[in-house]
């Protein structure tokens, strides 16, 4: 099992991701979301020194998971979908916090 460097292993990120019917159908879309959590979304939520600033990474991927649809990004999650992908990352973040 490949682990990502922030301490996340790369199959439960996939795991979660396969959470929403959007992106299990489109697997270019999957690595794109992938791509943006490692480099941004998943940096902020870990590095966040306050839970108000690791909710705001959580609803900044919510945002941008929602977002329509655009020539940069040719997908768009439904509400439902974000939430779903979101609380299994959460969680994760969560375990490797608390494991300090």
């Amino acid at each position: 099992m490949m682990e990502h460097s922030l301490g996340l292993p790369e199959s439960e990120l996939r795991a979660a991701l396969h959470l929403s019917p959007s992106l299990v159908s489109d697997p270019l879309a999957l690595e794109q979301v992938l791509a943006r959590l490692k480099g941004k979304y998943l940096p902020a939520a870990l590095r966040a020194a306050s839970q108000q600033a690791e909710d705001r990474a959580w609803l900044s991927l919510h945002h941008y998971l929602t977002f329509r649809v655009s020539p940069r990004k040719p997908f768009q999650l439904t509400p439902s979908e974000a939430d779903r992908v979101i609380g299994a990352l959460y969680e994760m973040v969560r375990r490797v916090k608390d494991q300090g």
